[in-house]
């Protein structure tokens, strides 16, 4: 993990490209309400594939609670739209 990125200080506003081509930043996805940022792995990662999924689970109950969910994936495009099918909001 990089140095910068400790509890308490500001998060990157990283402009990356979702699954879906097109560019985006943290802070546009974010709005005014809480998010909850995942780092994965990607889809090829059993691990992350199985988290990714308990956040689907959870995903409609964060929604109500007015909190966004997005995934920063090291996946490149050809690998995403077969690994995107469990991610519920932003996927980067």
């Amino acid at each position: 993990m990089r140095a910068e990125i400790v509890a308490g200080a500001l998060f990157p506003d990283y402009e990356l490209t979702e699954h879906a081509g097109k560019r985006r930043k943290l802070s546009d996805l974010q709005g005014p309400d809480p998010m909850i940022l995942v780092l994965s792995r990607g889809g090829y990662c059993p691990k992350d594939l199985r988290q990714a999924e308990g956040l689907v689970q959870l995903h409609q109950e964060m929604e109500v609670g007015y909190c966004r969910l997005v995934t920063i994936s090291t996946d490149n495009m050809e690998v995403r739209p077969s690994s995107i099918h469990f991610a519920p909001g932003p996927y980067l």
